[in-house]
């Protein structure tokens, strides 16, 4: 993806920016989980490039190293987030490693197809949790090693 890649229709729904389609499908997922009594927000989204490189360096300085930090980051250029399709997830302030062990988690398994929404990164691998709105062929999610949903357009 080139560096200064950005949506030209980032808005903001219920904590998500995300391009305008993906943010109407996340704020119609979070409302009908609080219908279900399921509480689901953002904990992060659309990030630049030059966010993902200081997010990146954030978790190889955490991690120790390069290696440590691609089983947990995307690289710049790689994330799905610069796309404006993802957004991390969570619940009831349970995100990354915890996120599988809310009521959330099963209830995106279960509902998150009927917004448009499939499973990025299936559970054994983290337990946070990614959705995000796929457009064609838009599937970084090979360098992110993490439970994720993506919009299926």
């Amino acid at each position: 993806m080139p560096i200064n890649y950005a949506p030209s229709d980032l808005v903001t729904a219920y904590g998500a920016t995300m391009t305008s389609a993906a943010a109407s499908q996340f704020a119609k997922l979070v409302e009908a989980a609080a219908r279900d009594g399921v509480a689901i927000s953002a904990s992060s989204s659309y990030r630049s490039y030059s966010a993902q490189v200081a997010t990146y360096n954030h978790w190889v300085t955490v991690n120790g190293s390069v290696q440590a930090a691609d089983k947990v980051s995307a690289r710049p250029g790689y994330s799905e987030h610069q796309t404006g399709l993802a957004v991390d997830v969570t619940s009831n302030g349970c995100a990354l490693d915890c996120f599988a062990s809310t009521a959330a988690y099963p209830w995106m398994k279960a509902h998150a197809h009927e917004y448009g929404f499939v499973e990025r990164y299936p559970s054994g691998k983290k337990a946070s949790l990614v959705i995000a709105l796929s457009h064609g062929t838009i599937d970084l999610s090979v360098h992110r090693p993490r439970p994720h949903f993506g919009l299926a357009v």
